[in-house]
């Protein structure tokens, strides 16, 4: 039966877990905003938004393309076994959004940017045909999301990134990729709700990004300490749901996910950017309404 534009598209927007964009789209904010070239210029950031959006759409559409296989016994309800979308015009999207990401990269960034840009077209391009075969590659996913930072940095005006001597430049993008190892973690027991979740990993999701207070200290207390208290609390209800006795981890991990814009709005409020700690927050609200119509995992 022939589809719908409307289902096609639908279809598309599924596949490419567009729920989670607005996560990109904070990382974006607290990238440029780390750069440190003075006040962050919207075009900085909406740039940076974009290239960080196709990375991941590639990185997801690549993803269910690889998985079309198994997919089709574990998890028919997605869209390349239901047969609305095909497995070649799968492939096809995911390496154009990637070469798409490469393309702007090279046109608009510094030679930084451009071999950030390359090392995370590499790690998603290595998870994509490493995650089925080899547990250990969580850490691609927690990398990548240190090269999307990073990337913003140097779209930003961050040249030097391998002798950055601030601490409060490293750190952000460092603990938000052990933050996305920890859920990545959880996650792959999405399935198996009988599955007992490591209490440790559960930990390195909601503990971990206070270590970020040891090194980057905002003027503004009032507002570290809200947004410490509202992403405890968001984490604490999302490891309410993994940790239940019936768990319902997928809730958990979307949870999470969306807790993403949430931590960058913690960070923002640490570097004294109230602005740009808005931002985040309407990035969160987004995130977890998209999350409603769309699954982010």
């Amino acid at each position: 039966m022939r589809q719908s534009l409307r289902q096609r598209l639908g279809a598309w927007l599924a596949l490419g877990r567009v729920s989670n964009l607005p996560t990109c789209w904070s990382h974006a904010v607290v990238g440029v905003t780390l750069a440190g070239a003075g006040a962050p210029a919207v075009a900085d950031m909406a740039l940076a938004s974009l290239v960080i959006s196709l990375f991941y759409l590639a990185g997801m559409v690549l993803n269910d393309a690889h998985d079309a296989g198994q997919d089709r016994r574990t998890k028919p309800d997605r869209p390349i076994p239901l047969g609305t979308i095909g497995h070649r015009a799968a492939w096809s999207m995911g390496w154009v959004l990637l070469l798409l990401g490469v393309g702007v990269v090279v046109w608009r960034s510094s030679p930084a940017g451009w071999a950030i840009g390359a090392a995370l077209g590499g790690a998603i391009v290595l998870y994509t045909f490493l995650h089925l075969r080899w547990s250990a590659s969580v850490l691609l996913l927690g990398l990548c999301r240190v090269l999307a930072i990073w990337l913003a940095m140097a779209m930003g005006g961050w040249g030097d990134p391998l002798t950055a001597p601030d601490p409060a430049q490293w750190l952000p993008p460092l603990l938000t990729g052990v933050y996305v190892v920890g859920l990545s973690v959880v996650a792959r027991r999405e399935d198996d709700q009988t599955v007992r979740i490591s209490r440790a990993a559960v930990g390195l999701v909601v503990l971990v990004p206070y270590a970020g207070l040891i090194a980057v200290q905002g003027e503004s207390i009032f507002l570290v300490l809200v947004m410490s208290l509202l992403l405890l609390a968001w984490s604490v209800r999302s490891a309410w749901w993994v940790c239940r006795r019936e768990p319902n981890i997928r809730r958990g991990v979307m949870g999470w996910l969306a807790g993403l814009c949430l931590l960058d709005a913690f960070w923002l409020a640490l570097l004294d950017h109230s602005a740009g700690c808005a931002a985040a927050l309407g990035c969160f609200v987004l995130t977890w309404l998209g999350h409603r119509r769309i699954a982010g995992t």
